[in-house]
């Protein structure tokens, strides 16, 4: 059945693409295009609400290329969601950096476009240009700030890494066209695989762990990370990098694991590897950024313990505990920053805790959702991925899941420690007596680390609506 309100919230997007492209055009100096931005972005979840409760879990297909159904609807959910923190970051961050934002803008909601459409992908046609959609305007918003050197490097290690891994993407696929005569995902799951399947499947998956930053496809990371602008690197950790798990997630439900054992044992092995390299490599950054990007490498090995044990719930419970957890930490070094543009060390968070104790508690609190210490929902994330590890008997998953968070954990200890120590207290700033709509928004996420941290059941129970089966290839 095909249901055009299902595709309402990405017209919503697209139409406030234009919308701000016209008043761009029309008056040069408008000086609100983030505050526009953030109306469509806010109208369009607005609509995927109203979806979710008027049709339930009613399927809509579109062409054969794309299919809205509840797991469609509570992803663009999700990411609009986060779009929403980041478009707020975004204006804390152009404050600082006196830029209107009109490029910035307009290339954000482009990218979103491309997310929304990616995780209702069926087709190899519709994934191919839903994710170049949300890619190519990810290269100019990584140098966005092209008067510095680090911003126009990053960039470039970012446009030609990722050229090139589409590019294996793309043959990948063409070899599984090849194999089995048909673009459509659910085709695949009906034919037999040989060598050259093989080869196809395992370079597609290349092409996907790129993106999501697996090892040992990652080395791009911390390096556009660093040299992207804070919120940039907001949207690249959520939105790009959320998008691309979740249609990972759509892919194996339609294709199934059965029928690419190899390559699935393959994955596996990276996720291991992802895990412990991730948390190795963070215990050694003195720079937030380049830390949380390794700490990123970690979670997505985290991530792809549930993906391949086709757990649907596990995914997307736990990529929304995340999207809370690092909007909430970005957030708070984007307005550490406001007296510094982009003060990223370390040591530019001592004595937070007595200068500006409510974002020190906040980034507390999120880094500790990392570690899945209790009463924070990565605890709970965490828990739901060891139980689909131990359901599957994967018990190598779950032993590393363990033990490389405990690794993990000294990490994030340095920049608590870091927040606790007096050393520069003469030297910092005079701290907010009132706090400001941006200090309010992370005081929401920290309450919603700890509240589902306590009380889960509210986004268990949407996760477990939304949740995908896996098809049998036999």
């Amino acid at each position: 059945m095909t249901d055009f309100f299902s595709a309402l919230p990405i017209l919503a997007v697209f139409i406030s693409v234009l919308l701000v492209m016209l008043v761009v055009v029309a008056y040069p100096r408008f000086s609100y295009p983030l505050h526009l931005a953030a109306i469509g972005v806010f109208a369009a979840l607005v609509l995927v609400v109203i979806s979710l409760l008027r049709y339930e879990r009613e399927t809509s297909e579109f062409f054969a290329f794309f299919v809205g159904d509840t797991f469609s609807k509570v992803t663009q959910g999700a990411l609009l969601a986060a779009t929403l923190v980041v478009l707020v970051i975004s204006r804390e961050w152009s404050s600082v950096t006196k830029d209107r934002g009109h490029a910035y803008a307009i290339l954000l909601l482009i990218s979103l476009v491309g997310a929304m459409a990616l995780v209702m992908s069926t087709h190899f046609l519709s994934f191919f240009i839903s994710l170049e959609l949300l890619s190519i305007p990810v290269y100019a918003m990584i140098a966005y700030e092209i008067r510095q050197r680090r911003a126009l490097e990053a960039g470039l290690k970012y446009i030609l890494l990722a050229g090139f891994s589409v590019a294996i993407l793309l043959f990948g696929a063409a070899l599984i066209y090849a194999q089995t005569g048909s673009l459509q995902f659910e085709v695949l799951a009906e034919k037999t695989l040989d060598t050259l399947g093989f080869i196809g499947y395992a370079l597609f998956f290349v092409g996907i762990a790129f993106k999501v930053g697996l090892v040992p496809f990652h080395m791009w990371l911390p390096d556009v990370y660093e040299g992207a602008p804070l919120p940039v690197t907001a949207f690249l950790a959520t939105v790009s990098k959320g998008a691309v798990l979740f249609f990972l997630v759509r892919f194996l439900s339609l294709v199934g694991m059965d029928g690419i054992a190899d390559v699935v044992s393959i994955i596996a092995a990276l996720s291991v590897l992802s895990m412990f390299l991730g948390n190795i490599l963070a215990l050694k950054q003195n720079n937030l950024k380049r830390l949380l990007a390794y700490s990123s490498i970690a979670q997505v090995g985290y991530i792809f313990i549930a993906i391949l044990t086709s757990d649907s719930h596990a995914v997307l419970f736990y990529v929304c505990a995340y999207f809370v957890a690092v909007l909430c930490a970005l957030f708070v070094i984007t307005l550490t920053s406001h007296f510094d543009i982009e003060k990223e060390s370390i040591r530019s968070l001592d004595a937070l805790y007595f200068s500006q104790p409510r974002l020190a508690i906040a980034l507390t609190v999120a880094l500790l959702s990392f570690t899945g210490l209790p009463l924070t929902v990565g605890f709970l994330s965490k828990f739901f991925l060891l139980t689909s590890a131990a359901y599957a008997a994967q018990w190598s998953l779950a032993i590393s899941l363990i033990v490389s968070s405990a690794i993990g954990f000294y990490a994030y200890f340095k920049i608590i420690l870091a927040m606790a120590t007096r050393s520069n207290l003469s030297m910092l700033p005079r701290a907010r007596t009132r706090p400001s709509f941006s200090e309010l928004t992370i005081l929401v996420l920290t309450c919603l680390i700890l509240a589902l941290g306590v009380w889960p059941q509210p986004l268990d129970d949407v996760a477990t609506a939304a949740a995908l089966e896996s098809s049998d290839p036999t």
